[in-house]
């Protein structure tokens, strides 16, 4: 690659980072224009980042071979970018992530195709229709109503320990310590993991109140109770510190919540149980397919977490043995 195509590579670079960037801070909760969490910003910006990377390529890098780096190079840069100036927090980047690059090389390959045309005016036409379709899309996406979904996630977990060991560990945790973690990639990208639950009093009506680090609180209403069989409960948000948690994904809020939760013991051999936990969270968004597969694993990870601390802990006062885990949905 001469010098001039280097340079020439980096300014078209650049220019997709700076067209991402300041899609993102158009496409504003506090701004008429649209906000992030719409299938327009999540799927069709990458889309115009991607295809105005490599449009603006010099022809010597219009090979096949660059319609894929080009682009995914400019969707890598927008997203180091949008969190370096702090506009996106870690966690939604994560998410944003996979689908962000497959649109962004969707969109390298669509300008691929477009080269081919001999007619400049057209391809002007279409780089111009590309980049401007965001901006006409999110307003009119605003106006549709959110998807609206209620999804149920399970875990299981094989305890060698009896029925009272195990509910003894579920109704109230104390103070889990730092060795008892399992660290899992959620809490790596930034999700609080939790520290105890207690009970204001056992059967129905009781309240838990499970704490998670960084200030974050959950009220959990008891709804059944039945004695080393079954715990339900209601879940409310109680206190979620701003910075806590991106806003997009906040508990409680637009987008995302967590309505309620259960415990189950099964016995299935002597002093063997398999104990399940499941969850209800609703999903609002323009794009459920794709969150869907964030919140079910969000979840997921969180509940199994839980599940093998209370393993732990159970297993600490009988016999010990390499249990068998299984995680469902």
């Amino acid at each position: 690659m001469s010098l001039l195509n280097k340079r020439t590579v980096a300014a078209t670079l650049a220019g997709a980072v700076v067209y991402g960037l300041v899609a993102r801070l158009a496409f504003s909760d506090s701004l008429p224009i649209a906000v992030p969490m719409t299938f327009t910003f999540i799927f069709l910006v990458p889309l115009a980042v991607g295809y105005l990377a490599f449009a603006g390529a010099p022809p010597g890098e219009r090979r096949a071979f660059h319609a894929v780096l080009i682009p995914l190079a400019a969707a890598v840069m927008v997203l180091v970018t949008v969190l370096a100036v702090g506009v996106e927090g870690l966690i939604c980047v994560v998410m944003m992530a996979p689908v962000f690059m497959a649109m962004a090389l969707l969109g390298g390959a669509l300008a691929w195709i477009v080269r081919s045309i001999a007619n400049r005016r057209l391809r002007a036409s279409a780089l111009l229709v590309v980049l401007v379709l965001p901006y006409a899309a999110g307003p009119l996406e605003q106006r549709l109503p959110q998807m609206q979904s209620r999804r149920v996630v399970e875990n299981r977990i094989r305890i060698r320990a009896d029925e009272a060991a195990v509910w003894s560990q579920i109704i109230r945790v104390p103070a889990i310590r730092p060795e008892e973690y399992h660290t899992t990639f959620i809490h790596r990208i930034g999700f609080p993991r939790p520290i105890e639950a207690t009970l204001s009093h056992e059967g129905v009506g009781g309240v838990r109140e499970a704490s998670f680090e960084r200030g974050v609180l959950f009220r959990e209403t008891v709804t059944e109770w039945t004695p080393l069989r079954r715990l339900s409960f209601t879940i409310a948000a109680d206190s979620i510190p701003t910075k806590t948690l991106d806003q997009h994904v906040t508990v409680g809020g637009e987008y995302f919540d967590v309505l309620d939760g259960t415990y189950e013991i099964v016995p299935v051999a002597p002093g063997e149980v398999e104990l399940r936990l499941w969850s209800t969270h609703r999903l609002s968004t323009h794009f459920n397919p794709y969150a869907a597969l964030w919140t079910d694993f969000v979840m997921r990870q969180i509940q199994g977490n839980i599940l093998q601390v209370v393993r732990d802990r159970a297993e600490a006062h009988g016999p010990s043995a390499s249990p068998h885990v299984e995680n469902g949905s």
